[in-house]
């Protein structure tokens, strides 16, 4: 059988650079992206582990259900350490990339697949390999993107629950067998006809096998925006929907249900004995990526997909936190670290917590290739949808959708991760006049909070005067009092309660704070967390910087803990409260204390 052929092979810049810091020699991994009969473009990488006993198969089933549906396993890459022959190719593809390979993929398209060889920094060879008859050519074309951008799509997010049962038998391994059957028979109802998708906020119901015209998934959208704004009586939004929450319903009734049951008579057998059943409803929350030019027709199946690579994962989940089945609810959530261009959803059990799950996430950030030294799939840092931006009452990320600052040629270094914005006369605490440090000390310890370093609430006034007092920095007669704090108190309270250490960086006046920017810039960069300002009588956060290093031109991006307001986005950015500022938004002859904490290393 003659080989088929890739057209084009795309290659996005981010992913080149992993593959080439990564790819030790004796390495082996998967190549993630989205494929088509004619294109794989190519947007992120899993390594492998290599060891006798771990099956190659059995990883690609892990690292499928790790994925968003529209996200395949498109190819392999491996690290070479002498000259390129293209038998030793074939053997490496040949051992390894069997019909298995296309089979768990799940892609029809998977027959022929890029396999990058790495054996040395910027020395890459590309080369497709056809499953089905071995053999081994060059592509038509390998381009490497000039961006990221892995085209236009709409992220669609399926929520909804599913009833598993199972029987807890005596020992382990047959409960699990038990539940791998309620997981598979799950499987079954959600890929059939019976599996419907009500898009949140509109009356459309997508279903498989039920005509709805040859419409594409920008149209669908669309047609949902004019819904809402005739609802609303307003003008219909042009602003592009790039998030979608869809319910997941399981139709119980009708002829399409009928299909799905027996058609003959059933024999009944009895049989006496002991019998455990459990039942869960297991909370689904899938994704799935849609091109907006994807016709409409598609998106059931897509999104059916989705739902079954998460029970796979939750079967897996409870594969491996095997003792609690019974009372343990696996739940799934979403993380998008900073630098990956693809979403991964990792489910974690209930009944185990975080500091018990660290050596499953040191696997995930040696997998994708991510640092070692900072928490990015602990539960604080799961990904945060639109519909998730407030969280009890408090706005999250107010700078996200800001202008541009202006500055020309300037590069922005920004706070890395989410944080809530406190301010003045919240939590029915009247402290305008005197709290804006507490406040900007509030979204310092959210921010940590939210990036899964801390469980711990974030203090109250109270909480934040009682730990000055313990240690030894104020008089016990400070608590339940309306007296300031500053940079240096705000170190403080963070080392006690947290446990993070503060560098304090100190200016004489505030016209020369835009001498600090590279320092500024430096912090966002390294440690990424919000920092608090204190001068004269007045303190402030800072979330970033804009900087050119050659004009020396900066503004700084704020958050003004003053704002004594209603939770109004709009308000807050328009009316700058959270924005963007030159250096005269500064007091020019005023000291100012910056209080920069310090991420911990950790996982």
């Amino acid at each position: 059988m003659a080989a088929s052929t890739l057209e084009e092979i795309i290659l996005l810049p981010t992913v080149l650079k992993v593959l080439e810091s990564c790819a030790q020699v004796d390495s082996l991994g998967f190549l993630i992206g989205s494929a088509s009969r004619k294109t794989c473009t190519v947007i992120g990488s899993w390594a492998c582990r290599l060891q006798k006993f771990v099956s190659l198969t059995d990883q690609l089933r892990e690292i499928q259900a790790l994925l968003p549906a529209g996200r395949y396993i498109c190819g392999v890459y491996f690290g070479w350490d002498k000259a390129l022959d293209e038998s030793d190719v074939k053997h490496f593809c040949y051992k390894h990339l069997t019909a298995a390979f296309q089979e768990v993929s799940g892609h029809d398209a998977l027959y022929v697949v890029p396999v990058i060889s790495i054996t040395g920094i910027k020395q890459r060879h590309v080369f497709q390999y056809d499953i089905r008859c071995g053999e081994l050519s060059s592509p038509a074309a390998c381009r490497l993107a000039e961006t990221d951008d892995a085209g236009a799509e709409v992220v669609f997010r399926v929520r909804g629950r599913v009833h598993l049962s199972f029987e807890l038998a005596a020992n382990v391994v047959e409960t699990i067998k038990n539940i791998g059957k309620g997981i598979h028979y799950l499987k079954k109802v959600v890929s059939s006809d019976v599996a419907a998708y009500r898009l949140l906020g509109s009356r459309t119901i997508l279903q498989k096998n039920v005509d709805c015209g040859a419409l594409y998934t920008s149209e669908i959208l669309a047609a949902m925006q004019e819904e809402n704004a005739k609802k609303d009586g307003k003008k219909k939004s042009t602003e592009r929907i790039e998030e979608v929450t869809v319910h997941l319903l399981l139709q119980t009734t009708g002829s399409t249900a009928a299909c799905g049951t027996l058609s003959c008579v059933p024999v009944i057998q009895l049989e006496i004995k002991p019998y455990t059943a459990v039942t869960h409803q297991l909370p689904i929350d899938a994704v799935a990526m849609v091109a907006d030019t994807e016709p409409a027709a598609r998106i059931p199946a897509i999104l059916g997909e989705a739902v079954c690579r998460q029970l796979e994962a939750m079967e897996q989940c409870f594969r491996k936190f095997h003792q609690d089945v019974h009372r343990s609810l696996p739940r799934p959530y979403h993380f998008r670290p900073s630098g990956m261009l693809h979403f991964v959803t990792a489910i974690y059990p209930d009944c185990v917590q975080d500091a018990d799950l660290e050596s499953y996430r040191r696997d995930l950030h040696e997998r994708f290739c991510l640092p070692l030294d900072r928490p990015l799939f602990r539960r604080g840092n799961a990904h945060l949808f639109a519909a998730d931006r407030t969280t009890a009452g408090y706005l999250l990320n107010t700078h996200d959708g800001l202008p541009s600052s202006g500055v020309a040629g300037g590069r922005q270094y920004v706070v890395q991760g989410a944080y809530a914005y406190h301010h003045y006369m919240q939590d029915r605490v009247d402290d305008d006049g005197w709290g804006c440090a507490y406040r900007s000390l509030q979204t310092i310890c959210s921010w940590f909070r939210h990036q899964g370093y801390t469980g711990a609430a974030v203090p109250t006034h109270r909480q934040i005067q009682q730990a000055l007092v313990d240690v030894g920095d104020k008089p016990a007669n400070f608590v339940g009092s309306r007296q300031w704090i500053g940079s240096n108190e705000v170190s403080f309270v963070l080392d006690h309660i947290l446990g993070v250490t503060s560098k304090i960086l100190f200016v004489n006046a505030g016209s020369e704070i835009g001498n600090k920017a590279r320092e500024l810039a430096v912090h966002f960069q390294t440690q990424g967390t919000p920092i608090m300002i204190g001068g004269g009588v007045l303190a402030h956060t800072i979330l970033g910087v804009d900087w050119n290093d050659s004009t020396g031109e900066v503004k700084f991006l704020i958050l003004d803990p003053h704002y004594t307001g209603g939770e109004d986005l709009k308000v807050i950015q328009t009316k700058g409260w959270c924005g963007w500022k030159a250096v005269e938004f500064w007091d020019q002859t005023a000291y100012y204390n910056m209080c920069m904490p310090q991420r911990p290393a950790a996982i």
